[in-house]
């Protein structure tokens, strides 16, 4: 699998309270984008908190991967001292991508038309009330994209997405970028 990520910190800020994960190993691709609330240093912290908790429960060393409801509640527990995050994880298998998602990361999957991924309300760290996990059908070939809100009002219809997933992630952050921490994941 392909994948490109582009991350950037909100403008005048030397810290991105964004942050993402991937991990790929044999039949199994872990891919999360997460945005620490607000931005600067303590969002940077709370999202590094989340990157190392996914090290930890999706370490292929450790009983095969753990569940994703484990995992997002495992992040809440580590997040407690911290202002939270909004956090998306996508856990790519065979035919099948098993998605979870608290707050506002949009994550969808394209091959001849849109299926955004659902995501429950609440802030991990803070306010984690519903976990559901998800299961989408993936094809080889699909584009899955993921994102933080500091790209906004993004149609793929308006995108030639077999072009290469770098190239389309720096036109899109141009196209959508607004004044906040970006950060933009492709995946085909």
């Amino acid at each position: 699998m392909k994948i490109e990520v582009i991350t950037i910190p909100k403008e005048g800020e030397t810290e991105n309270g964004d942050a993402y994960f991937v991990r790929e190993t044999d039949g199994c691709t872990v891919l999360a984008v997460i945005d620490g609330i607000g931005h600067g240093d303590l969002a940077h912290a709370a999202s590094q908190k989340v990157v190392k908790c996914l090290e930890a429960c999706c370490n292929p060393d450790t009983d095969s991967n753990q569940d994703l409801d484990f995992t997002i509640r495992s992040c809440h527990e580590a997040l407690q001292s911290t202002r939270g995050a909004v956090l998306a994880i996508a856990r790519i298998m065979n035919d099948s991508i098993r998605f979870v998602g608290i707050g506002n990361i949009t994550a969808l999957k394209v091959q001849d038309e849109e299926s955004h991924f659902t995501s429950m309300n609440g802030i991990v760290g803070r306010n984690l009330k519903n976990v559901k996990v998800f299961s989408y059908p993936y094809n080889e070939g699909d584009t899955i994209l993921m994102h933080s809100d500091g790209i906004r009002g993004l149609d793929t219809v308006k995108y030639d997405l077999s072009r290469d997933l770098h190239e389309l992630g720096e036109i899109i952050l141009l196209n959508h970028r607004v004044d906040d921490d970006s950060t933009i994941l492709l995946a085909r």
